[in-house]
């Protein structure tokens, strides 16, 4: 692992330990957890909006949606397939693309070392 320096407030900083050590945690596990988390929402990242994001229900609301969907499930270290589709479900309205949904969502969260059950 690389060691980097970050550049904090100190009041923040102060509270994030207390808290921190309150939860018998460590910082630098809640710090990756956090980083893995932004990751998830925003990877792979593109700076410039599509056009079609600015018509409600196009790619950037499903992406968005996409996005909710593994926050739910980045955390476990399992899961059931069942789960996935279902929270989809939820999400989007077509069966079919819930469904496809499901599936990368499932297959990102079998890259990240999550366990998914058929």
């Amino acid at each position: 692992m690389k060691r980097t320096t970050i550049w904090v407030p100190e009041e923040l900083w102060r509270r994030f330990l207390e808290t921190v050590r309150r939860e018998g945690r460590n910082a630098s596990g809640v710090l990756r957890e956090a980083i893995e988390g932004y990751l998830g929402v925003h990877e792979p990242g593109n700076p410039q909006a599509r056009m079609t994001s600015f018509i409600e229900g196009r790619l950037s609301d499903r992406a968005a949606l996409e996005g909710r969907a593994r926050e739910r499930f980045m955390r476990l270290e399992e899961c059931r397939m069942r789960d996935v589709q279902v929270f989809c479900r939820q999400l989007v309205e077509d069966p079919k693309a819930a469904s496809a949904m499901a599936e990368r969502v499932a297959a990102w969260l079998r890259g990240r070392g999550v366990r998914v059950w058929r």
